[in-house]
């Protein structure tokens, strides 16, 4: 099956650790169900650089744009996005992608 490229947001200094641990062992990162999800690199962009707004204490800086090889929006991805945050969430494992910039 095809997959589709959506977007989340990570603590770089957690991600990036967990990403040069896998790559080691020869496994793929994934992100777990609950997690931030995005249609668009922009989009997550966008609520990266307001995070401070959403989440007190956490600061744009020190977050990343991920990409996810998505399989199916309709089965992985919530239908409706969170009202508390207005993001769609995650709702199996996905991999987890570094973006070439």
């Amino acid at each position: 099956m095809k997959r589709m490229r959506a977007f989340t947001l990570g603590r770089t200094t957690s991600y990036e650790l967990s990403f040069a641990e896998e790559r080691m062992k020869g496994r793929t990162l994934y992100k777990a169900p609950g997690g931030w999800c995005f249609a668009t690199r922009n989009h997550a962009e966008q609520v990266r650089a307001r995070l401070h707004e959403l989440v007190p204490g956490w600061r744009p800086e020190d977050f990343t744009v991920y990409g996810l090889d998505v399989e199916s929006w309709d089965r992985q991805v919530t239908c409706w996005p969170d009202p508390t945050d207005g993001v769609h969430r995650l709702l199996t494992d996905v991999p987890l992608v570094r973006l070439i910039f």
